[in-house]
């Protein structure tokens, strides 16, 4: 019997090996998003009760959240250096940090980045960059260049989403539901949103959560926009989204504090 069994295992294990390395091979187009000052616990599918986002709740249905991923620094040129590099923060600008565009390069990738934030471009040195006046033009302008190689063997975009120009006008909007007492206290009691004797969180406070929502709702229109003009199932995509830093709610100096809320960011 065990020298019958054998020979299915290992034609087995050849069938599985070969699929994956045709798998491996055929993985040519990669997108890498990173959303500027998310915070992990104002997203639905981590569960906010507020409705920011529609779009990344299905593609975290559809694909991998890693519930543990954390920013090594609220800065954001750091925190980018160091998710390029895959190096602490404080580590990642040294001599030997290679970055991940330029790591792609070698391999044989044609890459290029797009934001809607001009900051961005230090953390992507060398590659051809394009800075757009907000999230859903830098999402099409980087689809569009994505589509536009789809005859290229090989090709990897990084587009890196701020929103902070369509929050503000969101905000003042309020387009998502409006934050009543339930929730304030929900985020008192939850979040450590500082509160006045009533228990409910300071309007000071509250008007830094609306826009942090408002940013949010703004990307994740700006991925759904990006998801749709690239989607092309004949070829497989890598598509990884990641926050790059959180936000603090009780200091307007983000870059003072090291905790939780400010590292804990999403990645699906």
């Amino acid at each position: 019997m065990k020298r019958l069994l054998w020979p299915a295992v290992l034609a087995a294990a050849l069938l599985i090996a070969i699929k994956l390395d045709r798998y491996r091979r055929n993985v040519d187009r990669v997108a890498i998003i990173t959303i500027d000052r998310v915070r992990a616990d104002h997203l639905p599918f981590h569960g906010y009760p507020r409705s920011t986002a529609e779009f990344l709740p299905d593609l975290a249905a559809q694909g991998y959240v890693f519930d543990d991923a954390l920013s090594s620094s609220p800065d954001l040129p750091l925190a980018l250096r160091s998710l390029s590099t895959s190096r602490h923060a404080f580590e990642a600008a040294a001599p030997g940090a290679i970055g991940l565009l330029e790591r792609l390069r070698a391999r044989g990738f044609e890459t290029a980045a797009f934001s809607d934030d001009p900051e961005f471009v230090t953390a992507v040195s060398g590659t051809e960059f394009s800075s757009s006046s907000g999230v859903l033009d830098a999402a099409r302008d980087a689809a569009l260049w994505f589509r536009a190689r789809e005859r290229k063997k090989k090709v990897a975009v990084w587009l890196h989403l701020s929103g902070a120009a369509e929050a503000a006008t969101f905000s003042r909007l309020d387009d998502l539901t409006p934050i009543g007492p339930e929730l304030s206290r929900f985020l008192v009691t939850t979040q450590g949103l500082p509160s006045g004797a009533d228990g409910l969180a300071r309007p000071d406070a509250l008007a830094r959560v609306r826009l942090h929502d408002a940013r949010i709702h703004a990307v994740d229109r700006a991925l759904a926009r990006f998801y749709e003009m690239t989607l092309d199932r004949t070829r497989p995509t890598v598509m990884i989204i990641t926050g790059c830093r959180g936000e603090s709610f009780d200091s307007e100096d983000d870059g003072e504090r090291l905790d939780q809320a400010m590292v804990h960011v999403p990645l699906v």
